[in-house]
């Protein structure tokens, strides 16, 4: 499309966001997060992409991570994506745990954090994940 080669000249990519001349949050090519609202299959896209990504780095980065059932699994990406690489890297009596399959005990020190202070049930839905006692539908 010409239109689209045009704007991407103009516009130039940015991944992250910054300021546009006019102060305004813009990133992408030129998308000014004030007024663009994000499409949710767009979303789900961005999502289905970090998914893969982190999986990726769960099972790069810890060898016991491709030994757990898909349920694990997917609590562990849940709880990679909203602590992030060096957040859940800290988390360390929990990744000796998962490392010695002692699932309750990774639990118990999921549970036993600032982290699960913060999120409230996000915690406790992925602990009990984590223990086996409940899938919550996944």
């Amino acid at each position: 499309m010409k239109a689209q080669k045009l704007i991407e000249r103009h516009e130039g990519w940015r991944s992250k966001p910054y300021k546009d001349t006019t102060g305004h949050w813009t990133v992408g090519y030129g998308f000014n997060l004030e007024t663009v609202k994000l499409p949710q299959n767009v979303g789900k896209q961005w999502l289905q992409f970090l998914i893969m990504k982190y999986s990726n780095e769960l099972h790069n980065t810890y060898g016991w991570f491709s030994e757990l059932d898909s349920s694990r699994q997917a609590a562990l990406i849940d709880f990679y994506y909203n602590i992030g690489a060096g957040g859940f890297a800290s988390f360390k009596n929990m990744i000796q745990a998962f490392e010695n399959k002692n699932y309750n005990e990774a639990a118990r020190q999921m549970l036993d954090s600032k982290w699960a202070d913060q999120v409230g049930t996000r915690a406790t839905d992925l602990a009990a994940i984590i223990r086996g006692d409940n899938h919550n539908g996944i």
